[in-house]
């Protein structure tokens, strides 16, 4: 059996020497299956016999998807898409999914799976690894890898095409148990796996896996805790980590994001630039509420940044300053971009606040947040008035 002894960060440490044999497992794997197991492929991810399997599979894709924060219509590639279970799930949310699996056998259940859904022209499948994939440069939104990154074959290479097919600003998505040398119970689970289908099951310690996003040049390198389901009110004073099902300390669920060398807004900005184009204004005075139509221009040299979770997302407020108090009050509430902003782009708002009746003689001007940072208008921007409401 392979060397189990190592010090790149894998499991497994010769794998360039069985390259070979570990990728004739993964192109046959399903040859090797009965008829029971290749049905359960077809049924994934519902498992009548482990019920919470379903359950805890469901909440890592999910997870994983919602925490990548993609656009409908948002292009995917699906590393090791196997079966297609993941595929229909981004099909039907609206992505557009390339799948890339070495297994012709697997994409044909795939789309024997997918065939008489209409959305699923908009898949198209790759019988290759990620290693030797041709796809398109600076394309895709995204790079899914749900528990198959233990199987890519020569990771430095994987990761550095992953990064090649990915736009400025793509992510690259990840959710797997991570390595820890010693634990024998995963290496035994694991070496017994290879054994029994000469697939290559060789995950990645935190540190190294980090390091190789780095290396590739990824940036904002984020790891999750997985925490799913209802909590309990009396656990409600609990940490995050404690109720966590999958701790980050265990776990490679990580996203990252490809900049090349463009950068968020941080607190060391000094100078912001965007423009704001009032297009219409709206008032209902019953109600109080205001739509304002605004086009907004990035003119700095920074990315406006839509992802909720981070500090320093931009988002569009709309202010006045109350003239009795001396402060500076918000309508309700502030907007969040529709996407990413990258210098020189703009996108068209449609925003809706709501003033307190006692506050509409203020004059209200829309002004941008970087959230838990600083607000524009304390830097180079004028916010924009929009006009006497009353």
């Amino acid at each position: 059996m392979e060397n189990m002894e190592h010090s790149s960060g894998r499991m497994v440490s010769d794998v360039s020497s069985h390259y070979k044999r570990y990728l004739l497992g993964a192109e046959t794997y399903v040859e090797q299956l009965d008829t029971t197991m290749i049905e359960s492929l077809l049924n994934k991810p519902f498992d009548t016999t482990v019920p919470s399997n379903y359950i805890q599979e469901m909440y890592q894709v999910l997870n994983l998807i919602s925490a990548l924060e993609l656009d409908t219509g948002a292009k995917i590639v699906e590393v090791g898409s196997g079966s297609g279970w993941i595929t229909e799930i981004l099909m039907k949310l609206g992505f557009s999914v390339t799948c890339v699996e070495p297994s012709k056998a697997m994409i044909q259940i795939s789309k024997d799976r997918l065939q008489t859904d209409s959305k699923s022209k908009n898949i198209d499948y790759i019988c290759s690894t990620l290693e030797d994939a041709n796809l398109k440069a600076y394309y895709y939104d995204a790079i899914l890898f749900h528990e198959s990154l233990h199987h890519i074959l020569n990771e430095k290479i994987a990761l550095q095409n992953a990064f090649q097919f990915l736009k400025i600003g793509g992510r690259i998505g990840i959710d797997e148990f991570a390595w820890r040398p010693g634990d024998s119970v995963l290496e035994n689970q694991l070496k017994q796996e290879m054994e029994k289908h000469g697939t290559l099951e060789s995950p990645f310690t935190k540190d190294y896996l980090t390091s190789l996003l780095e290396d590739v040049g990824f940036s904002e390198i984020v790891d999750f805790h997985s925490i799913n389901g209802f909590i309990p009110r009396k656990l409600g004073t609990s940490s995050i980590e404690e109720l966590a099902e999958a701790s980050a300390n265990i776990t490679n669920n990580i996203i990252a994001i490809k900049l090349e060398g463009l950068a968020y807004l941080s607190a060391d900005t000094q100078h912001l630039k965007a423009r704001v184009k009032l297009l219409n204004v709206d008032f209902d005075k019953d109600t109080g509420i205001v739509t304002v139509k605004y086009n907004l221009t990035n003119q700095s040299d920074f990315i406006y940044q839509q992802r909720k979770w981070r500090t320093g997302s931009v988002k569009v407020s709309l202010t006045a300053l109350d003239p009795i108090s001396g402060q500076v009050v918000e309508a309700m509430y502030r907007e969040t971009l529709p996407r990413e902003l990258f210098s020189g782009e703009d996108c068209t708002i449609n925003s809706r606040w709501f003033i307190d009746q006692r506050q509409l003689n203020l004059k209200w001007h829309v002004d941008l947040v970087s959230e838990d940072l600083f607000w524009f208008s304390q830097k180079d921007f004028v916010p924009l008035f929009i006009g006497d409401l009353v």
